[in-house]
């Protein structure tokens, strides 16, 4: 008996405390709501927002490239996941994936740019690395 009247102190302490914190962070505080109801409001709002990793958002890009051999899209797709994850794991990939398609559209400057950014980063995949040196190379030669 005395194990549950302690729990139920301790749960309700803490749900108290939570709900207090959940109103600090934005929750109005409403007495017709619950604690139990603030608390549960931050994690619906999380689940409504769809979730996306860098990983998905990266391999949809390649998707569009080598599946659906859609490079307009694919190029849109990859500029977004620079802008949306400027600390991926894949960002030079996706620099270098953005390199090739514009050096095949001609747009030599954004060629060059992303190549360029391509090689500052940490690469360990050294054909990539080479490959993007070679085009560097040509691309600046034929300005």
């Amino acid at each position: 008996m005395k194990r549950l009247l302690l729990l139920t102190v301790l749960f309700s302490i803490s749900a108290t405390a939570l709900a207090s914190q959940s109103t600090e962070e934005g929750i109005k505080d409403d007495p017709s709501i619950s604690p139990f109801e603030k608390l549960d409001k931050p994690f619906k709002e999380k689940l409504a927002k769809p979730i996306r990793s860098a990983k998905a958002d990266y391999d949809r890009a390649m998707n569009l490239l080598l599946k659906n051999r859609d490079i307009e899209a694919s190029a849109t797709a990859l500029e977004q996941h620079v802008k949306s994850y400027p600390n991926s794991v894949y960002l030079s990939d996706a620099y270098y994936w953005l390199g090739m398609i514009y050096s095949q559209q001609d747009e030599k400057q954004v060629a060059i740019y992303s190549l360029e950014k391509m090689l500052t980063f940490d690469n360990r995949n050294r054909k990539k690395a080479k490959a993007a040196i070679k085009l560097l190379k040509k691309l600046k030669a034929q300005d």
